[in-house]
């Protein structure tokens, strides 16, 4: 029996015991287990999603010029994904619609986010893990399209973000704040 099969950390974002509400520091952690890799500011609210149980959301500031990743690092990445089918799913809206790249390890998902809530879910078949050198991606990761400059973004929100293994159509779970605080 499979309590929670959420494979995300701190999902719902409900612990933030670093005690900021927003940070904005890039190549650091923010919300537990997630991580601003070269995003302009990462700042929780409480969710308006209405599809999605999870209880905050957090809302990614872009910056032009930039990538604008903002990630959950998985640890032993290649040992516990590479090889194996996954499905990722999230809710997302977007200040102005345009198009973001959602990865998990080398395997990337573009699509457009509107300006309305709205489910994205994939499976990956048979995950493959970026090189060491690019360790923060070797989890769950959105970003903008490399080298879009329009800005066209604008600020996106997420929530109810969730990764488990095999083919997954269920209902967002988050993980229990017990695992999340033993880690």
């Amino acid at each position: 029996t499979i309590s929670s099969p959420n494979l995300i950390v701190n999902s719902d974002f409900a612990i933030n015991q670093r005690g900021k509400t927003s940070y904005s520091t890039a190549n650091s952690y923010t919300y537990d287990r997630w991580f601003l890799a070269s995003a302009k500011s990462v700042t929780r609210q409480v969710n308006t999603c209405p599809d999605s149980s999870a209880q905050y959301m957090l809302n990614i500031s872009v910056k032009n010029n930039s990538a604008n990743s903002f990630c959950q690092p998985m640890e032993n990445f290649s040992d516990r994904f590479v090889g194996k089918t996954v499905t990722v799913s999230f809710y997302v809206k977007a200040a102005t619609s345009g198009s973001l790249i959602c990865g998990f390890g080398n395997n990337r998902h573009t699509f457009q986010a509107t300006t309305s809530w709205q489910k994205v879910m994939f499976t990956i078949p048979s995950v493959s893990a970026w090189p060491s050198g690019t360790w923060y991606i070797n989890g769950f990761y959105l970003k903008k399209p490399q080298g879009e400059t329009s800005g066209a973004i604008g600020n996106y929100s997420i929530t109810g973000v969730q990764v488990v293994y095999g083919k997954y159509r269920g209902l967002f779970t988050a993980r229990y704040p017990s695992i999340v605080l033993r880690r």
